[in-house]
């Protein structure tokens, strides 16, 4: 699916940008989820038979979150909830400046695609599409160092490398610390 196809296809009102598994955003992660593992360590040691199932339980559930690959991670999880080290940047409105000249980029977009050989998406930047009523529609999730774009249903979503610079410099002046 071209960019331009997966822009025409959202019925959207509202754009959020958001800047996520960044280094900053995962070493804060890294110690609270620490400082939780030994909370709970600790929690489990004087609680009862029913409160250690629960507290390993949710340890175990910490335990996973930090071994989660950055190459593995999304901005959405499975239960379609924000990932813990995601910063919202913008909201913008579909007809305000930014979202028209977003839409300018994904509409006018070159067809010819090119992408970084090699790479492995480490996404660090998406575009969060929401209804008049605030709700979630569709998440694109973008990785500007191998110029790859995908859906939150993991569809790939192709761009030509003017788009990725275009979208690069637009998401920078909103705030975006893009690399």
């Amino acid at each position: 699916m071209t960019i331009t196809e997966f822009w025409n296809a959202q019925e959207f009102s509202r754009i959020a940008t958001y800047s996520f598994n960044r280094n900053s955003n995962l070493v804060a992660l890294r110690v609270a989820i620490s400082r939780a593992t030994e909370e709970l360590a600790q929690a489990v040691l004087s609680a009862d038979f029913t409160q250690q199932f629960k507290l390993k339980r949710q340890l175990a559930d910490l335990e996973r979150q930090a071994q989660v690959s950055p190459y593995e991670k999304r901005l959405l999880n499975q239960q379609r909830v924000i990932d813990s080290t995601a910063t919202r940047i913008a909201l913008l409105q579909g007809e305000s400046a930014e979202g028209r000249q977003l839409r300018m980029i994904m509409e006018t977009a070159p067809s010819k695609v090119e992408y970084a050989a090699g790479c492995i998406p480490i996404y660090r930047d998406a575009l969060v599409f929401y209804d008049e009523q605030g709700q979630l529609l569709r998440v694109l999730s973008i990785c500007f160092e191998c110029l790859y774009m995908q859906g939150d249903d993991g569809t790939a979503v192709e761009a030509s490398a003017t788009v990725y610079n275009a979208l690069r410099e637009v998401l920078a002046q909103l705030g975006h610390p893009i690399e």
